[in-house]
């Protein structure tokens, strides 16, 4: 995240910058991208933006196999809240306006991921057992987003089962506009 500040500042001055490039289908960086400044927008995407620290007593109680059997102490359940807390609300801080997308359920999310698996090379793909096992690591985070960027967020996204925008919600308005 202090890469991505960096980076974010960066682009707003007239200068050369190398952005990461990222592979989603490995979950990595596979080399740079130089762009010029400075930039009138600038664009962060990713599954996350926006993530806040949930209540530590939420932490407590496992919420999938995956916090059952691999974060029985809750472990990495504090790292990440202590993550969401500190280094990833310093970057929300330089946000000028915040997009939610919000999923219908953790379904699509699983079901879209595995479409997209679809298009990656055969020995690159992950099957649904991988999939599931990749969204368990973020569903306690995602579900918290649900609960709170609808009225934190400036502009709302819902999606549809069928990945369409079923409405959309401006804060500043409190309308829906579909």
């Amino acid at each position: 995240m202090d890469l991505c500040r960096l980076l974010m500042e960066r682009l707003q001055r007239d200068e050369e910058v190398d952005l990461p490039a990222f592979d989603k289908g490995i979950d990595d960086r596979v080399g740079v991208r130089s762009v010029r400044g400075p930039f009138d927008l600038v664009l962060l995407e990713g599954w996350c933006v926006g993530a806040q620290p949930e209540a530590e007593s939420q932490l407590d109680v496992p919420i999938n196999l995956l916090e059952e059997t691999k974060d029985a102490d809750g472990r990495w359940r504090r790292l990440v809240h202590d993550y969401l807390s500190d280094s990833y609300a310093r970057t929300w801080q330089m946000l000028d306006y915040l997009i939610f997308l919000r999923v219908p359920n953790l379904e699509a999310v699983r079901r879209w991921r595995l479409q997209q698996e679809s298009g990656r090379p055969r020995h690159q793909r992950l099957d649904s057992d991988a999939i599931d096992h990749f969204v368990q690591h973020y569903e306690r985070t995602t579900l918290a987003m649900d609960r709170v960027l609808p009225s934190e967020a400036d502009l709302v996204v819902d999606l549809s089962e069928d990945h369409s925008v079923s409405a959309m919600k401006f804060r500043s308005a409190q309308s829906d506009q579909g």
